[in-house]
């Protein structure tokens, strides 16, 4: 194994075989919000020179949830008698390369406008496919998200980063015909992996309602 397969080992072991989880699977209706990034983008390259992905408008629906739901995004201390709820949002983009898998942080992500956050995202993804990223860039997260789809992936259930409580699943935004209807809609499968712990079951299908509402109504996000 190579050095960093070795801690990728040790880290998703320990947060396995440590963390009692359970999984909420939601399905979203991309719709929306594929129609304001397609109004946007070409604003959003001309100020900034970067190209706003989905993922950027998935994790900007996400950082606005978090603010809501405090359990979800916390921390547990390592005696377990303590917990962290946190009033900011460290957000991990978890980037996979062929030697292995980084998760970069982007720190003070609730301050952030979505503009901002297109800019500190490919910054960072940057950085970590360069092999470049210092080891505070990859410190004090306090959530993360984990993003398949362009591999065509359905669903899949990702393990938590600790020290967080739960970590975001995005799978690929497929078509579906709704009710038998002639109509079909862009759905995308999302799955949140939370640690019961610190997180019940209640909870975090509140967040993903919170969540699902604010990417079906993505004009919100902008507010």
């Amino acid at each position: 194994m190579s050095p960093m397969r070795k801690v990728i080992s040790k880290r998703m072991s320990e947060s396995y075989f440590s963390a009692p989880t359970f999984v909420v699977n939601v399905e979203v209706d991309m719709t929306e919000l594929l129609a304001l990034r397609k109004k946007v983008v070409d604003a959003i390259i001309e100020e900034t020179g970067k190209k706003a992905t989905v993922t950027d408008f998935i994790s900007l629906a996400v950082i606005k949830s978090l603010m809501k739901h405090p359990y979800v995004n916390a921390s547990l201390s390592s005696d377990e008698k303590e917990m962290y709820l946190h009033h900011y949002v460290n957000l991990s983009i978890a980037v996979g390369m062929d030697s292995g898998l980084v998760v970069p942080v982007i720190k003070g992500a609730d301050k952030m406008s979505l503009k901002e956050l297109v800019v500190a995202s490919k910054e960072i993804t940057t950085k970590a496919l360069a092999g470049k990223l210092k080891p505070d860039e990859m410190a004090d997260s306090t959530f993360t998200i984990s993003n398949l789809g362009m591999y065509g992936v359905k669903s899949f259930v990702p393990i938590i980063n600790q020290p967080n409580t739960a970590i975001l699943g995005v799978s690929a935004t497929v078509p579906v015909v709704l009710n038998g209807e002639v109509t079909v809609r862009p759905i995308m499968t999302l799955t949140l992996t939370a640690d019961h712990r610190v997180v019940d079951g209640l909870e975090g299908a509140k967040f993903m309602k919170t969540l699902k509402e604010a990417i079906e109504n993505p004009l919100s996000l902008l507010i």
